[in-house]
């Protein structure tokens, strides 16, 4: 499991720490996110990351959290 901190604003692309997250998780892995839908730039990138690549991301119900398990 990788537990990822986010940038405020995403300008283009992964930003440096989800990507490396992303190449170091195993199959069946899982990648977590915090603060979305409380910091608006991180709700965004989230978002604009989902809508582009169709990554399958999830918001963990009642929480701030999104995931993502690596098939």
């Amino acid at each position: 499991m990788q537990f990822v901190g986010y940038p405020m604003d995403l300008k283009k692309g992964f930003p440096p720490d989800t990507k490396e997250a992303i190449k170091m998780v195993r199959k069946g892995g899982v990648i977590i996110w915090h603060d979305y839908g409380l910091w608006k730039g991180v709700t965004r990138a989230l978002e604009e990351i989902e809508r582009k690549d169709n990554m399958g991301l999830r918001n963990i119900a009642g929480t701030s959290l999104v995931y993502w398990r690596k098939s």
